[in-house]
């Protein structure tokens, strides 16, 4: 017999070797931080930016728009409050289609959604028009952050992550501050259409940065064997040396055990969820009022457009200082202390913008 047989006459030659494997996961989390994967955090970041610059737009062009439109401010509440629900919505599918479709093309849709309906107000005559194009907006600039979240997160190493991730977030900050200065020129010079006009183009130019630049998530590639050569591109860009006859995997994925919502609800968790969920709300609630309102409130107080559109990019310049400070500050004291203290900082800063009259008469009433 010129072949050898294995049990039952099968000869070894038609046995195909097995395949190494390649974890994609643990590469990722212990490569080095290539100049590749330092790209896929500017273009996130750059989402972020333009996603925090046309989410604060309305708030800078409201003291134009109302006069201009004829509308009050009880008027334009709805409208910044539809766009909040429409973020709401985004945030929720976002990271579902990202799961379902892939990263890269649920952040490039979410991107020319937030570009084009920001840049459509410019166009908008009559208030429920505007609060369409807000509430589509809306969907877009919530369902960029998730997807932003997971790209940073899966291409960044894992003694890279917590900065990573915490820079690109920032970044809806930053993308405050530059809306204050682009605002406190544009306004005056091109009006608020102009403003808004700015503000959904540069979204749409670099949505075409990301469709050239931006890579698929590596996670989700490793789900669409299909697209394996692709995987492999992407794996040799960040240096990782991958056999030519590898099969890709990624044990990390694959072992978690799904945590419903529910198990949040129950003890152990219930207290500190309820308490979570309570201090996100009231911050964010102090944060989109902030948002939404502060330029208004400033050009009520007799401010110019220039001046009112640099009091929320103060505001944004101190989010960022804190964020830095604090996250710093929180490796040495745990995170207990200083939200405590930022809270009641929040709180006193709040209370700063009351007239002293004001207040006095609001503490007779009660007592």
């Amino acid at each position: 017999m010129s072949t050898k047989e294995i049990g039952g006459g099968v000869p070894s030659n038609a046995i195909p070797a097995s395949r190494p494997e390649f974890d994609v996961g643990f590469a990722s989390d212990t490569s080095s931080w290539t100049p590749y994967q330092k790209l896929v955090l500017l273009l996130c970041s750059l989402v972020i930016v333009l996603d925090g610059f046309d989410a604060l737009a309305l708030g800078f062009a409201a003291p134009a728009m109302l006069p201009d439109l004829n509308l009050t401010k009880e008027e334009l509440a709805p409208v910044l409050a539809i766009g909040l629900i429409g973020m709401t919505i985004g945030a929720t599918i976002g990271g579902i289609l990202g799961d379902k479709f892939g990263r890269k093309i649920a952040l490039l849709a979410s991107t020319i959604i937030f570009g084009s309906m920001t840049g459509a107000i410019a166009f908008a005559n009559d208030l429920p028009t505007l609060g369409l194009f807000r509430f589509i907006a809306g969907i877009g600039l919530g369902g960029a952050l998730p997807n932003v979240t997971a790209l940073v997160a899966e291409y960044t190493p894992q003694h890279r992550r917590s900065f990573a991730v915490t820079l690109s977030l920032i970044c809806m900050a930053v993308g405050g501050v530059i809306g204050g200065f682009v605002s406190a020129e544009a306004l005056p010079a091109l009006g608020w259409r102009g403003l808004f006009a700015v503000a959904g183009v540069l979204p749409l130019v670099l949505a075409v940065a990301l469709f050239l630049l931006l890579p698929e998530s590596p996670r989700f590639l490793v789900t669409r064997p299909e697209r394996s050569n692709e995987l492999r591109r992407i794996c040799e860009r960040m240096r990782l040396d991958v056999p030519s006859d590898a099969v890709f995997v990624d044990r990390a994925e694959s072992g978690v055990d799904k945590i419903s919502t529910a198990t949040l609800l129950r003890p152990p968790y219930l207290r500190d969820t309820l308490l979570l969920w309570l201090a996100f709300f009231g911050c964010l609630l102090a944060v989109f009022m902030s948002f939404n309102w502060l330029p208004t409130m400033l050009a009520d107080a007799g401010f110019d457009l220039p001046t009112s559109s640099r009091g929320l990019l103060t505001f944004n310049v101190g989010a960022i200082v804190a964020a830095v400070l604090v996250s710093w500050i929180i490796l040495f004291t745990g995170s207990r202390l200083p939200m405590l203290i930022m809270a009641l900082g929040g709180a006193g800063g709040a209370l700063a913008f009351v007239p002293r009259q004001h207040l006095w008469h609001r503490l007779e009433v009660v007592i």
